[in-house]
């Protein structure tokens, strides 16, 4: 079991106890509850891709360790297929008008039922934008989605499409190679012109049906093929694997069988890659928001509680009257924040337009005529695909500028109300070591006060900024299909580390590609499988000067309808990681309140019980605090 396997599942089990620890003391767990929820579900994407009968479904398969996907014999992939970690068998299909139809697969035989919706035997197929699958299993177990895409050689056009409009945002990218074949001009091309410059840090090649070649042959395949990947893509990494036997193998738990396969060291070094990206950053917001609860929240609440026990009755009243006067007020500064952030959308929507804008006055101005007058096929093709990256990278660069201004304007606001809602009760605790001797209590109590007056209770603000600053936008905006955050992570982007402070942006291309040019490349499956309706020019397409035009003021339209949709999202994402942790700690706070009421009008012996029970749960929170400093240690060596 690799390292990053091993640290997930610790931290679910932290988490577990954390969220029992919370409940315990009576304080709000929301923060644990959203971070078990996300562990649940897939966040990093592995997109598989090959030519048709490179054998993936058997791979997927052999991945999951049952048969779920049906054999592709005969070109069966209505779109994409999504699989997420399930505990009960569970399908959606999504259609291009938007329409949703579910139902139940059999946890004996899910290929059975899948086969009569996604082969040619549906005579609907093509109305079928994806289907979304969930179902139980060892491997997207681990937070991963696959993401099943129909072969880069299908004869159906609108299928072809459907395959590059979710590579750009992939975590990893694995492409299928057959070790009996040379690799072919099609898979050279779709490396060349889908891959190279785009996704290459994130593609591996699995060169699969292993088995079919005799001993003494798989070095010369193997070195044939790598031979031949060196002229495009420098340092291959490449496994050689046996899916079919593998597959067996698991099935039957035949550990020795699947040894032989090619498929452990393959998942061992496929969890190694992710984990040295966006995985490991991942789980280490999660370790980082699991340890900043413990400490904003959990021991806080324990430490003012008992400084609250350990004060003159009177103070303590008097100070719960002022957190609330405090909190109310706190309160309406963090809903005109919210609404100050809300009234942004129209200036982002804006500064963007004003982007595509002088774009489609570049193009009217210059590259039209050009591309009218174009006589080579191949120069016009290159024009129009420069022009279109252009596009993308004027936008991704106008979009990473507006976030990260509104994440520094608006973060240290949040980071500083944070801070002062955290103070409102936090001198609680300070003012128990020198009130202690005043106490008016007819017998020996046990104190728990050492250095509590230099405890900085509510200080470590870190973690504001949570992991997913904005995967909830590039996750949800597509134009061709709209999907719920750990369902698709194709197109995560705008990732902030959990760190004190404001966010790093990382990934921002993500966003625009998922956003904007994944539903440029092309128009709804339902069209026809002609090229006229495309707004992205294909290597393969056979095209004309007023084609080229076409298909580049329609990429120009596309980009400025998706505008809105990508600045309303941003506006949502901000407000969810900015405000919701304001929320949430008001309502600790006002917890806390109630809590310290109770604890206060106590008898002098239910008092002492609550010391010796806080006292326990202190030492408990203590401990956890340790073990997740170790777990952040352990992230840090992926």
């Amino acid at each position: 079991m690799s390292v990053y396997v091993q640290t997930r599942n610790t931290l679910k089990t932290f988490l577990e106890v954390q969220s029992e620890l919370a409940n315990e003391i009576n304080v709000g767990f929301e923060p644990i509850t959203e971070t078990m929820e996300h562990l649940k579900h897939g966040e990093l994407s592995i997109a598989v891709v090959g030519e048709v009968n490179r054998g993936k479904s058997t791979f997927l398969n052999a991945l999951m360790g049952t048969k779920l996907f049906p054999s592709r014999a005969s070109v069966c992939t209505a779109g994409v297929t999504l699989l997420d970690y399930g505990e009960v068998p569970h399908a959606e299909i999504i259609y291009n008008n938007g329409k949703t139809e579910s139902f139940d697969l059999d946890l004996d035989n899910p290929a059975k039922t899948l086969v009569d919706i996604v082969s040619r035997k549906n005579q609907n197929v093509q109305k079928i934008k994806m289907v979304r699958l969930q179902f139980p299993n060892p491997f997207t177990g681990n937070g991963l989605v696959l993401v099943d895409t129909p072969g880069v050689n299908d004869p159906e056009t609108w299928r072809e499409e459907i395959t590059y409009e979710y590579l750009s945002g992939a975590d990893a990218i694995i492409m299928l190679l057959d070790p009996m074949q040379p690799v072919s001009e099609s898979e050279i091309e779709f490396l060349e012109h889908k891959i190279l410059g785009r996704s290459i840090a994130n593609l591996l090649f699995v060169v699969n049906k292993m088995d079919d070649v005799s001993a003494q042959d798989r070095a010369v395949a193997l070195g044939r093929i790598e031979n031949i990947l060196k002229k495009y893509v420098p340092n291959p990494m490449i496994f050689p694997v046996a899916s079919k036997p593998a597959l067996m193998a698991k099935k039957l738990n035949d550990v020795q069988g699947l040894n032989v396969t090619g498929f452990p060291e393959f998942e061992e070094s496929l969890m190694e890659f992710l984990s040295k990206g966006r995985g490991g950053a991942l789980l280490r917001s999660k370790i980082q928001k699991g340890m900043d609860h413990l400490t904003n929240v959990i021991q806080f609440s324990m430490d003012q509680r008992m400084g609250a026990l350990d004060s003159e009755v009177s103070s303590v009243q008097s100070k719960l009257e002022r957190a609330n006067k405090d909190l109310k007020s706190a309160t309406k500064d963090k809903d005109d924040m919210t609404s100050e952030i809300q009234s942004k959308g129209k200036a982002i929507s804006n500064n963007l337009k004003s982007i595509v804008s002088e774009r489609k006055q570049y193009l009217n101005d210059s590259l039209k005529s050009a591309l009218l007058e174009e006589p080579d096929v191949s120069v016009l093709r290159s024009n129009v695909l420069d022009f279109q990256k252009d596009c993308v990278g004027q936008m991704q660069n106008g979009i990473e500028l507006i976030y990260g201004n509104l994440i520094s304007e608006y973060g240290d606001k949040s980071t500083s109300m944070m801070s002062n809602i955290s103070g409102i009760l936090s001198s609680l605790s300070n003012e128990a070591s020198v009130s202690v001797q005043s106490l008016k209590v007819s017998h020996e109590k046990v104190q728990v006060n050492s250095n509590l007056e230099d405890k900085k209770t509510g200080a470590a603000i870190g973690g504001v900024l949570s992991a997913g600053a904005g995967v909830a936008v590039a996750s949800t905006a597509t134009t061709v299909g709209i999907t719920a955050i750990g369902t698709i992570g194709t197109v995560a982007a705008f990732g902030t580390m959990a760190t004190i402070g404001i966010g790093i942006l990382t990934g921002g291309v993500g966003l625009l590609l998922g956003a904007a040019l994944g539903g440029m490349l092309s128009e709804s499956s339902s069209s026809s499988s002609s090229g006229a309706q495309s707004s992205y020019v294909e290597y393969r397409e056979t095209i004309n000067n007023k084609r080229a035009l076409l298909a580049v003021n329609r990429f120009v339209s596309k980009l400025m309808n998706n505008i809105t949709l990508i600045s309303n999202k941003m506006i949502r994402s901000l407000v969810n990681d900015l405000v919701t942790p304001l929320d949430q700690q008001i309502n600790s706070q006002n917890k806390l309140i109630s809590q310290i009421k109770s604890d206060i009008e106590q008898t002098v012996d239910c008092q002492e019980s609550t010391r010796i029970f806080l006292t326990e749960r202190i030492k408990d929170s203590a401990g956890l605090k340790e073990q997740y400093s170790q777990l952040i240690m352990d992230i840090e060596q992926l």
